[in-house]
């Protein structure tokens, strides 16, 4: 049996759980955040309708400043901008604390047992699993497996608050020589 290396890069974009904003906010959310909705499919792989989602999500959430810091929307206005950015919400460090492999078939399903600490500082955050990809060594990004009704799985439910600490468990469909050398 070949074992998956484990260097793996977990991806992690982060977005707040809020109740839905108004047709306004989220059509000044389209129109802001189209840069970074640009940046987030060149850096992530994942499909533009993915990435708009996730960022209007993240931008009605957050307001307006939670996007915007990609490179300047057309709107006709003048072409020379100064952009201040907003100060960081916080740190969130991220753990995996143990990697479990079902080895009864190839792919299987990895359990990634991960705890989130936040600082003081930061943002309530949504853990929902669609936020989070793994990176093997080739550079392929695996998506996460959808919150399953196991109570200890991470879910867009389950929110990390400021200054707290959550462990939960994202899973992962992937082969069995995820990233090694052929």
């Amino acid at each position: 049996m070949t074992a998956i290396r484990p260097v793996l890069a977990v991806a992690l974009l982060l977005l707040v759980t809020c109740a839905p904003a108004a047709a306004g906010l989220a059509r000044q959310c389209r129109k802001r955040c189209k840069p970074d909705i640009v940046e987030c499919v060149q850096l992530t792989g994942q499909p533009k309708r993915v990435c708009r989602k996730t960022m209007i999500r993240v931008c009605k959430g957050l307001g307006l400043d939670a996007c915007g810091h990609g490179a300047p929307p057309d709107d006709g206005g003048p072409t020379t901008t100064t952009t201040t950015m907003p100060s960081s919400p916080g740190r969130v460090d991220i753990e995996i604390q143990d990697i479990e492999r079902d080895a009864s078939t190839d792919p299987g399903v990895y359990s990634f047992v991960v705890t989130f600490q936040s600082d003081a500082d930061s943002v309530a955050l949504g853990l929902d699993p669609a936020l989070f990809v793994v990176i093997d060594q080739r550079s392929t990004r695996h998506a996460a497996s959808p919150a399953s009704v196991d109570p200890d799985d991470c879910s867009a439910s389950l929110i990390l608050p400021p200054g707290g600490e959550v462990t939960c468990t994202l899973r992962f469909v992937l082969p069995l020589t995820t990233g090694a050398d052929a």
